[in-house]
């Protein structure tokens, strides 16, 4: 049987010129394709993850009490006995206001009623869809924040409001309208700065209540609050050190999706992290107005480190953001391999370094198992995946009616829409280098890379019926 595949393979590596023949059935082989390749076939499944927390937040409002009018009246009289101060209601109105903001808290009370209000917190993130139907993965993270952290968020919001100078005008109309006076830049901004510290030190979280919406493509917070698609969680594990996986599903599709690998990558190898970085210092220096835009970095795997909770995360030396985090880390094959997760700084000798983490896919897809999802890249993905490979190697006929039923599957994707333009001109401009179409039988072999075992006559026959239809293909021209 040996003797007789080998010729039979030789005949056929004659007729049609294929490079190897192996016995066996398979899948097609995945392709190795440059960064940009991957990042570009990547973006379309990658979105822009928003847990919009309502809060509902109180400080104190300050209030001068009775008693402590009772002084002030008494030390503007010692002041007019003195001397000090004239004994008119203009002057009397300026050293009002120069007493108070000289040392508002010796003045203000904090213990009377308390000033209320409710805001929009927002936490960004990345995700990815691994199913055509609108299940995608993300950090647990970026769907939660405690008491404490959104306090953080909202004192750091306030203490950037009341630094502004639209706030310091605002102290000053108050307190000159209150006192029916004029109020000095400088004595504004030092009762600012001690309202600043108040708000600060004296508010209290009353609710949280938060909503999650994800978009694919440039956005701003408050662009994915109003357009984005609703999302509801499925899944969730605890954040770090805990296994920082969620899943979550939105309606509509079909959706691009990501391959999911089934290999842990080794020491070294390649990864392109994709996610949406908000360029900022954290959350609290994130602004809702901003944009962000999918972001491609590079690295590789760099060691690992043992969670307590019992799973490994890879490193990489890859750069991450905020923002970056439930974002795919893919391989050289466009395949995902994990979760950009965190960062870890280190001291050491007198110095700082950032260490960055993906969480493994294979932690993730305890997550998927437990909801019942099939993650699949799905045909959507494939074709996409395909077209932007057609579309690289300069194959434009060949991408553009790929781009055009993508774009028509998936009306939120903001990326095949301007590939069928950006293909159109190409065709357009005589920059087209698509290849003639290869005959069915042969782009099925050269697919799989292998031909079936069929038998010697089996193989003979195909042999001689491939030589047969090339020959009578080309008989019209003879």
């Amino acid at each position: 049987m040996g003797s007789h595949w080998t010729s039979a393979c030789a005949v056929l590596l004659v007729v049609l010129g294929l490079g190897a023949c192996a016995p066996g059935q398979g899948q097609p082989t995945p392709v190795e394709r440059p960064p940009t390749q991957v990042f570009e076939a990547a973006k379309p499944a990658v979105a822009i993850v928003e847990t919009a927390l309502g809060v509902t937040w109180s400080v104190p409002q300050p209030d001068i009490d009775q008693s402590k009018q009772t002084q002030l009246q008494n030390r503007l009289l010692a002041m007019i006995r003195s001397g000090a101060v004239a004994p008119n209601q203009e002057a009397l109105r300026r050293a009002s206001v120069q007493l108070i903001t000289d040392d508002p808290g010796g003045w203000f009370s904090l213990t009377g009623q308390r000033y209320q209000h409710t805001d929009t917190v927002y936490v960004m993130g990345s995700g990815f869809f691994v199913s055509q139907d609108g299940y995608l993965l993300t950090n647990a993270h970026v769907l939660t924040a405690s008491p404490d952290e959104v306090k953080r968020l909202l004192v750091s919001g306030v203490t950037k409001g009341t630094a502004e100078q639209a706030f310091v005008q605002s102290v000053r109309d108050e307190v000159s309208k209150g006192f029916e006076t004029d109020v000095s830049d400088a004595q504004a901004q030092k009762l600012a700065n001690w309202l600043a510290d108040v708000y600060a030190s004296g508010l209290q979280v009353a609710s949280i209540t938060p909503s999650y919406r994800i978009a694919v493509g440039s956005h701003s917070a408050k662009e994915v609050e109003a357009q984005g698609m609703p999302a509801r969680v499925v899944v969730s594990g605890q954040p770090i050190p805990g296994k920082d996986v969620a899943l979550l599903k939105t309606d509509g599709g079909p959706f691009v999706t990501l391959p999911l690998s089934t290999e842990v990558p080794k020491q070294g190898a390649h990864l392109d992290v994709v996610g949406y970085p908000c360029g900022c210092n954290g959350q609290e220096d994130a602004d809702p107005g901003r944009q962000v835009v999918a972001t491609l970095t590079q690295g590789s795997v760099q060691g690992e480190l043992a969670m307590s909770s019992g799973w490994r995360a890879t490193g990489t030396d890859a750069k991450m953001e905020h923002g970056n985090s439930g974002g795919p880390a893919l391989d050289s094959y466009g395949r995902v391999v994990g979760l950009a997760t965190f960062q870890d700084t280190v001291e050491a000798r007198g110095s700082s370094r950032t260490y960055n983490f993906v969480l493994p896919i294979d932690v993730a897809n305890e997550f998927i198992r437990q909801a019942h999802v099939k993650a699949a890249q799905g045909p959507l993905g494939r074709q996409y995946s395909q077209a932007v490979s057609d579309f690289s190697a300069e194959h434009y006929r060949a991408a553009l009616p790929l781009f055009q039923e993508v774009a028509r599957a998936d009306a939120r994707n903001p990326y095949a829409g301007e590939y069928v333009v950006r293909s159109r001109a190409a065709i357009a401009a005589g920059r087209d280098k698509t290849p003639p179409p290869t005959p069915g039988y042969l782009q099925w072999l050269l697919d799989y890379g292998y031909l079936p075992v069929f038998g010697l006559w089996g193989l003979v026959a195909v042999g001689t019926g491939a030589v047969v239809g090339i020959r009578r293909r080309r008989s019209p021209s003879t």
